[in-house]
Formats: C-alpha cells, sequence, structure tokens
C-alpha cells in the first residue's frame, strides 16, 4: 500500500514515555503510513525500549547524533516521502483516529496545515505541585477554525500534534534548525512555521477530531524551565524576523511580553491567586530580552532545504557560527 502519511517523532532521553507513544500509534490500525523516530538521545536505552516495535514494518529508526528537535523534524522531512508529514511528541499519546481524521482534514486541497487537539494528561508530578492556572502545551478548544491571511493570529496549536503538506514544508524551507527543545535559541517552533505558512499565503486548520492526549510529567521546576524556553524563543524569533526585515517581529515582541506577561501576572494576582502563576507571568516580561539580543547575534535564516547543512543533519554545518 503506498504511504500517504510519514509520521515524525524527535525523541531525547525518554525510552520509556515514548513507549507508550507508539503503542497508541500502531493502535490506529493504519497501514498506509510510516513512523520515524529520530533519537538523539545519550545512550542506547531509547532503541532498547523500543527494539519490538521495530519489527513492525511501518516503523523506522534513525540515530541522531545532532541535538534540536527542529533538526529532527527536518531529518525525519528528509527520510520521508509521504505527501503528508505529521508530528507528535515522544510524552503524548495519539487518539485512536488521529491519522484518519488528519487525512480527512487534509482532503481539502486549500489547506496547508493542520493542528489539533491536544488535551492534558496529568501522570502525577513529581515534587511541588503546579497550580491548573499553567499548562504546558495544551489546547482543548472543541471548535474547529481556519486560519488565513494574518500571519499575527497564532493560537492554531502545538508541535505535539501538527501535520503538513509536505509541498508547503519545502515551500517555505522546513523547520528552522536553531529553534525547538535543544536548539540555542529555544522554543516557538511551531508559531514560528505557522507564522511563515501564513505569510506565504497558506491555509492552516485547527481541526479538534485530530486529538493527542500529553502527559503533564513536570514538576515546577520543570514547568520554569520550560517557560523560560518560551520566553527566550519568542524574543530570539522576534529578533530574527526583525533581522530578515519583517517589521512583525516588533509587534510579535510586543504582544508577547503584554499577552504572555503582563496578563499572566495580572491573572496569577487576582483570578488564580498563585504565586507560580506570577512568577510564570514575570518569566515572560524578562526572557524575551536576553531572547532578543541571543537572536541578533546569529546570521539571517537560511534556506532548511538548499542548504545541505540545514536540511541533513549529518552533512555538517548544523549550527551557524555566531557573527562576530
Amino acid at each position: 500500500m503506498e504511504t500517504l502519511i510519514d509520521v515524525v517523532i524527535p525523541t531525547r532521553n525518554r525510552g520509556d514515555l515514548i513507549v507508550e507513544t507508539l503503542e497508541s500509534l500502531l493502535e490506529n490500525k493504519y497501514t498506509g503510513m510510516a513512523i520515524w523516530v529520530i533519537d538523539q538521545s545519550e545512550g542506547d536505552g531509547t532503541r532498547k525500549a523500543i527494539k519490538s516495535f521495530l519489527q513492525d514494518r511501518r516503523v523506522h529508526y534513525i540515530k541522531s547524533d545532532e541535538k534540536g528537535s527542529n533538526i529532527a523534524r527536518n531529518l525525519g522531512i528528509f527520510v520521508g516521502q509521504a505527501p503528508i508529514v505529521a508530528f507528535t511528541d515522544d510524552d503524548c499519546v495519539v487518539d485512536s483516529h488521529w491519522i484518519l481524521e488528519t487525512l480527512r482534514t487534509f482532503e481539502d486541497e486549500k489547506v496547508d496545515a493542520v493542528f489539533g487537539r491536544v488535551i492534558d494528561r496529568s501522570i502525577g508530578l513529581p515534587g511541588e505541585t503546579v497550580t491548573d492556572g499553567i499548562k504546558i502545551a495544551v489546547k482543548d478548544d472543541p471548535e474547529r477554525k481556519v486560519y488565513f491571511g494574518n500571519r499575527f493570529q497564532l493560537d492554531f496549536g502545538h508541535g505535539a500534534c501538527m501535520a503538513f503538506r509536505r509541498e508547503i514544508l519545502e515551500h517555505i524551507d522546513g523547520f528552522d534548525p536553531l529553534l525547538g527543545n535543544g536548539g540555542p535559541l529555544k522554543s516557538w517552533p511551531e508559531k514560528d512555521i505557522g507564522y511563515r505558512i501564513l505569510q506565504n499565503k497558506g491555509t492552516i486548520v485547527y481541526e479538534p477530531h485530530v486529538v493527542v492526549h500529553h502527559k503533564q510529567w513536570r514538576s515546577w521546576e520543570g514547568v520554569k524551565a520550560t517557560q523560560r524556553n518560551y520566553g527566550f524563543g519568542a524574543g530570539a524569533i522576534a529578533a530574527r524576523y526583525l533581522k530578515n526585515g519583517d517589521l512583525g517581529g516588533l509587534y510579535l515582541m510586543i504582544e508577547w511580553l503584554l499577552d504572555q506577561g503582563a496578563r499572566q501576572v495580572l491573572s496569577g494576582i487576582f483570578k488564580w491567586r498563585s504565586w507560580q502563576k506570577i512568577s510564570a507571568g514575570l518569566i515572560q516580561v524578562i526572557y524575551p530580552f536576553p531572547g532578543f539580543v541571543m537572536g541578533l547575534r546569529y546570521p539571517s535564516r537560511q534556506s532548511s532545504f538548499s542548504d545541505e547543512g540545514y536540511y541533513f543533519p549529518s552533512m555538517a554545518r548544523l549550527t551557524p557560527e555566531l557573527e562576530k
């Protein structure tokens, strides 16, 4: 059967978590897919954890020495051939109809990208309890929504549940290898790629029937680290847009400081009465600024698909040198 969809899972040092991810994917019982596990772990723990899955012809394993979730995503795009490329994370469980609902949404030829519903699935956080006012990578909206034309409308979803036509990924040069977990400019990869799709007159659909369950496994210290990555990445991408001559970077910086920063602080004071919520807001006020400075230090964005060093990690020149 022809492979209609590639599913790419970046992973690093989470062998136990990704086992359930693979189990849920294979429970979809869909034969026209290829699953690509891009492993950036130290050691062989992940390979050992998923060894039994490799007996299924749909599951492929690639070991990558380079670090960064966007680098792994670009590698997954490169090795696959299907017209649709989907992505989930190694701490997620996909719904039994995830593949079919994704493909059904792409039956509309105008759709370039699909983001789905990401539902919180708490598995018991170690250490200090985290307030319900702070959720990491959750979008539990029951209403379908179409995004077109406004590149600043970036509330379409999260990287744990997204899919694209291969042709649009190639057209916009894939994921920025400097962004994403493990990248020098931290988080913001899904907002960045969505921004560029909308900028190129593409159409994004948020489809609530495309569902994954995201495990909330982080302690408060882990949540703070993730919040710092979000803030740093927001500032860094604003700087990169400005450096490329896109004044939209300035708008995004200001919006982030007000919406994710000031609004979250006020929400923590008056709604949640939570010092954790206040702390998360303060992080979003502070960390975009060092991110902005770091973003300016890197060269302007280059093509992921025309520059072999960006596109395929084993071909070298993965991390650009800082400008002197």
